[in-house]
């Protein structure tokens, strides 16, 4: 029994002086059972899945760049959310983007009474950015033209809305709608969005919409519906 003992001791040695020696001279020693690098699956996962978003490559590049520098739970929690059914989730918005430019188009300026007679036709505009990973990857965009006077809508001559950027995966169609209502003048784009993502046939729909009255925006949001 202690004959065996030793054998298999010096069988140890030798094989563990054989891979240093084999170090030493740079060769690879295979370690056993060695398994894959902690998260190298789960970034090639990832590494798919964006670039099935069809973005160009420079920000395809980007974010998988970002990815990579994220805490591991933070990583599963992504591509989980990338596989699931409502992979826009994804998406961070960005803080709102607004404008107000009023041209007068009668009365005099000059003067407190004449003013509040006077009539503004006004261009208002609002744009929500996005964002995957802190990479911009475009906007969703409001433009309304209306006319005021007496700090009230009078009218409104058009609302448009677009979305600016990379669409990558996604087909939009958009239709719009304005009204006014109490001195108030409400414009509204509708994205409807569908793609084909990893084998399945998805939609998504957004509402973005701002109210306005006289002096300007008075809110806006960026809703799913």
């Amino acid at each position: 029994m202690r004959s065996t003992t030793k054998f298999r001791t010096k069988l140890f040695a030798a094989g563990l002086a054989g891979g240093v020696f084999l170090s030493a001279l740079g060769m690879a020693v295979p370690i056993a059972n060695a398994a894959t690098v902690p998260g190298s699956s789960i970034t090639s996962e990832f590494s798919g899945l964006a670039d099935q978003m069809k973005l160009p490559a420079a920000p395809t590049a980007q974010i998988k760049a970002n990815f990579a520098t994220l805490p591991d739970a933070k990583k599963a929690t992504l591509v989980k959310t990338l596989k699931s059914d409502r992979p826009w989730e994804a998406l961070e918005l960005g803080d709102a983007k607004t404008s107000t430019v009023a041209k007068l188009v009668s009365g005099v300026e000059s003067f407190a009474a004449q003013q509040r007679a006077a009539v503004y036709n006004v261009t208002s505009n609002f744009s929500k950015p996005t964002y995957i990973l802190g990479v911009n990857t475009g906007a969703w965009n409001l433009r309304y033209n209306y006319n005021t006077g007496s700090g009230r809508v009078l009218s409104d001559n058009y609302c448009e809305a677009w979305y600016s950027g990379y669409t990558g995966f996604w087909n939009f169609s958009i239709s719009t709608n304005k009204w006014i209502a109490n001195g108030e003048g409400t414009c509204i784009g509708l994205f409807r969005g569908s793609i084909v993502y990893q084998g399945s046939g998805l939609t998504m729909n957004k509402e973005a919409g701002m109210t306005v009255n006289g002096p300007g925006i008075l809110r806006t949001w960026l809703n799913n519906i």
